[in-house]
C-alpha cells in the first residue's frame, strides 16, 4: 500500500484534514467538490452548506454514473468491432488459402501453382531447387549469354 500524507483541503470555506496517497489528486477532487457546492447555491441562496453538498454530492455521482454507462457502451461496441474485424481477417486468410496465387506461395522456388510431379524437374545436386520443364510449343529452352 502506498504511503498516506496528510492533506489540507478547504470546502466551501470549512478546513479538512485528510489522508491519502496522492495530495495533488485529492486537492482537485475538493475543489471540484467546492466549485459544484458554490455553483448551487447561486440558484440556492438560503441553502444550508449540508444541503449544498448532499446537493454536489448527487450532480457528482450523477456524472459518475454517466462516464461508467458512456464507457461500458464504448467498451461494447468496441468489443463488437474487434469481434467483426476479426471475422473479416478470418474469412480474408480463409479466402487467400484457398487461392492459386496462396497455393504457389506455399510452392518451392520455379513451381508454379498447380504443377504436378511430373511437370517439375529436380537437379541431383541440389534436392531443394525444383524448375518447371517447358511451358507449350512457344516456350523452347533457349541459353543466353551472361554478356546481354
Amino acid at each position: 500500500m502506498a504511503a498516506q500524507d496528510r492533506i489540507q483541503v478547504v470546502i466551501y470555506g470549512r478546513t479538512y484534514q485528510l489522508v491519502g496517497a496522492d495530495a495533488v489528486r485529492t486537492r482537485e477532487l475538493a475543489r471540484k467538490v467546492d466549485e459544484t457546492m458554490r455553483r448551487f447555491s447561486e440558484n440556492m441562496p438560503g441553502a444550508e452548506s449540508y444541503q449544498l453538498a448532499i446537493l454536489a454530492a448527487l450532480h457528482l455521482a450523477d456524472k459518475l454514473a454517466r462516464v461508467r454507462d458512456e464507457f461500458a457502451t464504448y467498451r461494447s461496441d468496441v468489443g463488437d468491432s474487434a469481434d467483426r474485424l476479426l471475422e473479416v481477417l478470418e474469412n480474408g486468410l480463409r479466402e487467400e488459402l484457398q487461392t492459386p496465387a496462396a497455393a504457389a506461395a506455399d510452392n518451392p522456388p520455379g513451381v508454379a501453382a498447380g504443377d504436378t510431379p511430373a511437370d517439375v524437374e529436380t537437379h541431383p545436386d541440389d534436392t531443394n531447387t525444383a524448375e518447371p520443364v517447358g511451358g507449350g510449343p512457344d516456350e523452347l529452352p533457349v541459353d543466353i549469354p551472361e554478356a546481354l
